[in-house]
């Protein structure tokens, strides 16, 4: 799995951003990725969805909180896999 780099954003001034966006300028050194929500169409099979509701109603959040959960913890163990056999 590719490792990305961070980095950690410089600041400007709002009017120091939006002079340079409007410009059309780069402005992605400004910007904290970390802190990015991204939207994804995903599809799942009906008994998958009824699953993630049912979940969802047990824990008392929404379908997409239980989705964020399962990706969490399925990313995690993976990263402690590879980082117990070197990958």
């Amino acid at each position: 799995m590719a490792k990305t780099k961070k980095h950690k954003p410089v600041s400007i001034t709002t009017e120091e951003f939006d002079r340079k966006f409007e410009a059309g300028e780069d402005v992605s050194e400004h910007l904290d990725e970390s802190k990015a929500t991204w939207r994804l169409p995903v599809s799942f099979p009906a008994w998958m969805k009824t699953a993630l509701d049912a979940e969802a109603t047990r824990l008392g959040v929404s379908r997409s909180a239980v989705i964020n959960l399962l990706v969490d913890e399925g990313l995690r163990r993976i990263r402690e896999r590879e980082h117990q056999t070197g990958s």
